[in-house]
């Protein structure tokens, strides 16, 4: 985005000319946190997830019972807590 001829007086900046990436770095930290928390948050725990609770058995055992399902739940739920591990060292 560009303006030609716009001035702003001196007054009216919030930082010096030129300062406005940094302004901008400013407030964009915070916002990225709180989208990390969202996030790690919502996602939740994989083996409480409705696909895996009530879904009907198959080869006689629930889905959650297999060993495959269970190592890829086993994963999501490392990488989850990864997530929020990371989100909390960049909070402090």
């Amino acid at each position: 985005m560009e303006f030609d001829g716009l001035e702003i007086p001196q007054e009216n900046m919030l930082l010096g000319e030129g300062d406005g990436l940094k302004m901008t770095q400013i407030r964009l930290g915070p916002a990225r946190l709180t989208h990390c928390m969202r996030w790690t948050g919502w996602r939740g725990v994989p083996w409480r997830s409705p696909p895996s609770r009530f879904r009907a058995p198959c080869f006689g055992a629930r889905l959650r019972e297999h060993e495959g399902v269970q190592w890829l739940l086993g994963e999501a739920a490392m990488q989850v807590d990864i997530g929020r591990l990371l989100t909390m060292r960049a909070a402090c």
